[in-house]
């Protein structure tokens, strides 16, 4: 049994004339009366009766027609997507993210969405170890979005970079008059919150230089093992911490403020890696979006 069969047996059953399905399917009267009698001896009974002046369905040929229309219209709909899957329309899409990146991201998934909408899509929010551990397993994520100094250390990734943001001070608004242009002296009245070294060393690291650089005192640590905990303690009014401005995207918290840091040794760069050899057809799609946006930035 196969489609064709069902489909010139559905044919037959809605007309009632072998010769006019026959025109239908662009086949001989004979040709298309064979394929049904092949059809009945494969299932063991007869499908229509058949007459000089008329056929009719048999009480099998009534009941095999309902499981006809349904295994033609499910092949149809599996036919649609599989195609669609290949095609990248259907399918899964996987992405991590470092939170600061929380801005280009929404940015590229609205529009994403807009064109894919069927795409299902999975985003986890990483530390920068985390991250690290998944690109060792090539097929983790199909995207990592990440500091330009992390995704450069991979070789594996082929990248491009999004946007330069700054490293600033963040604090609670009621704090706010602490920060003076240039003068950070008045913070050591607050504890300074950080991510430990182990959960993100090239974040970590980088914000301690910046520290240093600008007699900013990092003594008092509170060492947190995710963001959100950092910024729990801010939030809190028990500490002040030091990230990419991008952040205030992924806290969305009217009790926080935050300054940007001057210098370009303050400047950061995001990026997003992918593995080249990946088969993923969602994949390629987003990587279109991509080069859409970021091409001009590419290294």
């Amino acid at each position: 049994m196969d489609l064709k069969q069902l489909e010139y047996f559905i044919t037959i059953a809605q007309l009632m004339n072998f010769t006019k399905a026959a025109t239908v399917h662009h086949l001989s009267q004979p040709a298309i009366s064979h394929r049904i009698t092949d059809l009945e001896a494969e299932l063991g009974v007869k499908l229509f009766i058949r007459s000089k002046s008329r056929i009719s369905l048999t009480s099998a040929g009534e009941a095999f027609y309902k499981y006809a229309i349904e295994m033609v219209e499910t092949a149809n709909v599996a036919k649609g997507c599989v195609n669609r899957i290949a095609m990248g329309q259907d399918g899964h899409l996987r992405i991590s993210a470092v939170p600061t990146c929380s801005r280009t991201l929404t940015e590229l998934l609205t529009e994403f969405g807009k064109r894919y909408p069927n795409i299902d899509v999975q985003v986890d929010f990483s530390t920068g170890k985390e991250q690290l551990a998944a690109i060792k397993n090539k097929n983790e994520y199909d995207f990592y979005f990440s500091f330009l100094s992390l995704i450069q250390s991979c070789e594996n990734l082929v990248f491009l970079e999004t946007e330069t943001d700054r490293f600033g001070i963040f604090l609670a608004k009621r704090h706010a008059d602490k920060i003076k242009p240039g003068d950070y002296t008045r913070l050591n009245e607050l504890k300074f919150a950080t991510e430990v070294r182990a959960v993100g060393p090239f974040l970590v690291d980088r914000i301690l230089s910046i520290c240093t650089a600008h007699g900013i005192d990092t003594s008092r640590a509170i060492g947190c093992r995710d963001c959100m905990s950092v910024f729990l303690f801010v939030n809190s009014e028990m500490a002040f911490t030091v990230f990419p401005l991008g952040m205030m995207d992924y806290v969305s918290d009217e009790r926080i403020v935050a300054f940007p840091i001057d210098g370009k040794e303050a400047e950061v760069v995001s990026a997003v890696g992918w593995n080249a050899l990946n088969n993923n057809n969602s994949a390629d799609l987003f990587l279109k979006l991509l080069m859409e946006k970021y091409k001009h930035r590419m290294t």
